[in-house]
């Protein structure tokens, strides 16, 4: 599923992940510079996906999802065997559903999982310690650095997902530093 990495199967983004990509009009332009290729889970698609019509009018609020479907940058994926199920039955009791179903997918299709949520980023680490776990600050990070972004137009973004999205990273890594860094 990757396009630089041969041993990273793909990336699936849970909700949380996939609202904050949305929300900066940069989806796509993320998706290209991460180096992965990226998959989400239907459920979400169909929970968290349609966003509301831009103030101007315009429709189409969708089409970025559709593009990078298309453009071989996002797949959709579905749990389907028993074994996934019943981990995302395991793992519903502590997370939201849709949490755990892109961990239940993560974890029987060796992707990795991006992520934001701390208490999803500990269960990973228990069950696959070697899970590729990127969350929103490094994909937002390697897309400024690769696409060359301006400082004003990265800080509209991160200020576009604080706004839109309500998130803001309070971890002490290094991608949120950087990205607290960048709004200052």
């Amino acid at each position: 599923m990757n396009r630089s990495n041969p041993e990273d199967n793909g990336v699936i983004l849970d909700p949380f992940c996939f609202v904050h990509l949305r929300v900066t009009e940069h989806f796509e332009e993320i998706l290209l510079c991460s180096g992965h290729r990226f998959a989400i889970d239907g459920y979400v698609l169909r929970h968290e996906g349609p966003l509301p019509a831009p103030e101007d009018g315009t429709s189409g609020v969708n089409r970025d999802i559709e593009s990078a479907v298309s453009r071989g940058l996002l797949a959709i994926l579905e749990l389907e065997s028993d074994a996934e199920a019943l981990t995302y039955l395991g793992m519903v009791s502590e997370l939201e559903d849709g949490e755990a179903r892109a961990c239940a997918l993560a974890l029987h299709r060796g992707l990795g999982l991006a992520t934001d949520e701390a208490k999803v980023r500990r269960l990973m680490r228990l069950r696959a310690p070697k899970m590729l776990l990127p969350g929103t600050p490094e994909l937002l990070r390697r897309w400024a650095e690769r696409s060359r972004l301006q400082r004003s137009d990265l800080r509209a973004t991160l200020e576009r997902i604080r706004e839109a999205a309500s998130y803001v990273p309070i971890g002490d890594d290094a991608d949120s530093r950087w990205w607290r860094s960048m709004l200052r």
